[in-house]
């Protein structure tokens, strides 16, 4: 995954991988993320019955946060 914002000046701080399952009661928490880095690769293992969800947190280096919305991904 590769962030891009089209305004030069804004500068990646952070992005964090965040999941959950649905129906848990549980909020979602941090998988993997990085600091001041564009790019962001990481494979998400998924086992057999598993119904997850995950979303993106992106923080620029001014403040403002991103927060894609969630894909739903169930392992069959």
């Amino acid at each position: 995954m590769k962030v891009d914002d089209p305004d030069a000046t804004d500068k990646i701080s952070s992005i964090q991988v965040m999941y959950g399952k649905p129906g848990s009661g549980q909020i979602a928490t941090k998988l993997i993320g990085n600091t001041n880095q564009s790019t962001l690769q990481y494979t998400i293992p998924t086992h057999s019955g598993d119904t997850m969800y995950y979303y993106l947190m992106i923080v620029q280096a001014d403040g403002d946060k991103i927060c894609t919305s969630p894909i739903w991904i169930k392992k069959l």
